[in-house]
């Protein structure tokens, strides 16, 4: 039996920025700087044309203070723009494709070195008259797009995506990024196998990069597998970054002012309709919960680190009530060690089940290994371990030590 209990979100002003943990990269002088760039909107349904007259609102939401005072700054003119175009030549071999636009590989005449520049389309929406009666009918950036940027200029270390330079170029926005060579998808489908220190390499990299996310006060929202990608020295980097938000990290239930509910419902909408980051869900998201903090990233990489173990999903899930029946069937249902459950909105009433021994699961994983497994698993985010914690667990410091990036087994990956 379904049980939904509908909450309502506090009115009141908005919550107070965090101030950033670690060294932010200064902004890039390459940056998005036409005409058309100023109209930037943040609105799920702006491709169709549709409500329209939220658009303002939740750019306001997008745009912090800092980024709203630097807008100017980081613009460039059709000159410049010309320019980095012409520092870029793109070498023939398209390295993907999607909604988004494709990615094309590159040379960098300045430094020598290959990119890949991922070309994203601008949004242009129907003209239409907004409720305050002003004519629209302009070109504007997709939201996810401005997430991303909003990341990889503020952020820069080696476990995270680089950006090269950003510019605009007749409809498409060019972000010129790191090239990579592979995604940990691809190293899981090859059923490569990988030895403990083999994980423990790969996994110590994936919690470091989201270290500096969450000391930063941005919850990545969207990893799995795909969203990792490695380089022709082993070394992985989290990227994607189009579902990130800067949030605090509060407990699950408090009350969400009406603008963080906004945003938040909106990004909720856009997870859940992408199914192969289902089985990396975490379970407050797939019962709706309103306001959440880290650690439903940290559910994510407990997904992987389960996967880089057995070679297979964990929780492979068709949709959202077949993914909860499967975290259930082996972590138990939650209301034993998750009381407050049954406040999320989308809660379901299973049958009871008890936690099955994770030993059964990975028979060839010892105690230590089984422990930050199930701290990273659990079904209470508020008991979900850090990423911060998760990097002095203990399995990390016992024989065999973790191996170093260029000693993965990543043969298949050109070098």
């Amino acid at each position: 039996m379904v049980k939904k209990v509908k909450k309502s979100a506090a009115k009141g002003e908005k919550s107070k920025k965090v101030k950033e943990g670690v060294k932010h990269k200064e902004q890039p002088n390459e940056g998005i700087k036409t005409e058309d760039s100023q109209n930037l909107n943040n609105n799920k349904d702006l491709e169709d044309g549709k409500n329209v007259e939220n658009a303002e609102k939740t750019v306001k939401v997008e745009f912090d203070d800092k980024i709203e005072d630097k807008k100017e700054d980081s613009v460039t003119d059709s000159n410049e723009s010309e320019s980095l175009d012409k520092r870029f030549t793109p070498v023939g071999k398209h390295l993907g494709e999607g909604t988004y636009g494709q990615v094309i590989k590159a040379m960098d005449t300045l430094t020598g070195k290959m990119v890949a520049i991922k070309k994203v389309k601008n949004i242009e929406y129907k003209k239409g008259v907004t409720k305050d009666r002003q004519l629209v009918g302009m070109v504007g950036i997709h939201f996810t797009t401005l997430r991303e940027l909003k990341v990889m200029t503020e952020l820069s270390h080696e476990n995270l995506m680089g950006l090269v330079a950003v510019y605009v170029k007749e409809s498409f926005i060019n972000i010129v990024m790191d090239v990579m060579a592979s995604d940990l998808k691809k190293v899981v489908d090859a059923k490569i196998r990988l030895t403990e220190p083999n994980v423990k390499c790969i996994m110590s990299q994936i919690l470091t990069g989201l270290s500096v996310l969450h000391s930063s006060s941005f919850a990545h929202r969207d990893l799995s597998p795909a969203n990792i990608f490695i380089d022709n020295f082993g070394v992985c980097k989290i990227a994607d970054f189009g579902l990130a938000r800067r949030t605090v990290n509060p407990p699950i239930f408090r009350e969400c002012t009406d603008l963080e509910t906004m945003e938040l419902n909106a990004s909720r909408e856009r997870m859940t309709s992408k199914v192969v980051t289902l089985w990396y869900r975490a379970p407050e998201l797939l019962m709706g919960a309103e306001c959440y903090h880290f650690a439903c990233d940290l559910w994510s990489v407990g997904c992987i680190f389960a996967e880089l173990l057995s070679g297979k999903p964990l929780f492979p899930g068709t949709n959202e009530i077949d993914q909860l029946g499967k975290i259930y069937n082996i972590l138990g249902t939650p209301e034993p060690t998750w009381p407050e459950v049954t406040k999320l909105p989308l809660y379901t009433q299973y049958s009871f089940s008890k936690p099955k021994d994770l030993s059964t699961l990975f028979p060839h994983a010892n105690s230590v290994t089984l422990d930050l497994l199930s701290q990273l698993l659990k079904l209470n985010p508020n008991e979900r371990i850090s990423a911060k914690k998760a990097l002095e667990h203990e399995y990390f410091k016992v024989q065999p030590l973790k191996c170093k990036p260029k000693d993965l087994p990543f043969d298949f990956i050109t070098k």
